[in-house]
């Protein structure tokens, strides 16, 4: 249930990347307003820009031969604070950044190393989101999925296109994903 704001629901834009930001698995209705206000050129940055940005990129400390531990630093501690509980829900219930989490803490990272990985990658996630305007898609996982590659020629009066279409499927032939590609535009 979310907060009611009625200039979220008035701006289409700000309602759009509301519901692109709340679609993340781990971001919550409070981390997604604190996202949209404190860092309002997300989705127009590089992933590397919008990590540094809200102090989430690894600074490393050299100096010649010596070579130091690497830590984060600067950046929108707002931004940093609102995404270390949602990190600390995605590393328990989000199966690939489970994954993740557990990959560092196995490699001898300390757990707190890992949550700030974990966060970073879910800024990422959020700038690529925003970027191609499209929700986190919610796809269950099989353990066999079927892609069929086809291609289609569409021809019209003007202009004939041929397209691309990824078909994702589980072994019931049940449709789960279809992208769609524009290969050729012929005029």
């Amino acid at each position: 249930m979310r907060p009611s704001c009625d200039l979220i629901d008035v701006d289409y834009s700000l309602k759009v990347r509301f519901d692109i930001l709340v679609s993340i698995p781990g971001i919550s209705t409070v981390t997604a307003f604190t996202l949209i206000i404190e860092m309002p050129e997300l989705g127009e940055l590089d992933e590397k820009a919008a990590a540094s940005l809200c102090g989430l990129a690894p600074m490393s400390r050299q100096s010649g031969r010596w070579t130091g531990r690497a830590f984060i630093a600067g950046g929108r501690a707002i931004v940093r604070q609102a995404l270390y509980m949602p990190a600390l829900v995605a590393a328990r219930f989000n199966p690939d950044l489970k994954a993740t989490y557990n990959a560092l803490i196995g490699t001898g990272k300390p757990p707190k190393v890992a949550i700030t990985a974990i966060m970073r990658k879910l800024i990422v996630l959020a700038n690529a989101l925003l970027r191609d305007n499209r929700s986190k898609s919610r796809l269950i996982k099989t353990d066999t999925l079927v892609r069929y590659s086809v291609l289609i020629n569409i021809e019209c009066s003007s202009d004939s296109t041929q397209h691309k279409a990824v078909l994702l499927s589980n072994p019931n032939d049940t449709l789960l994903h279809v992208q769609d590609t524009v290969l050729r535009k012929h005029r």
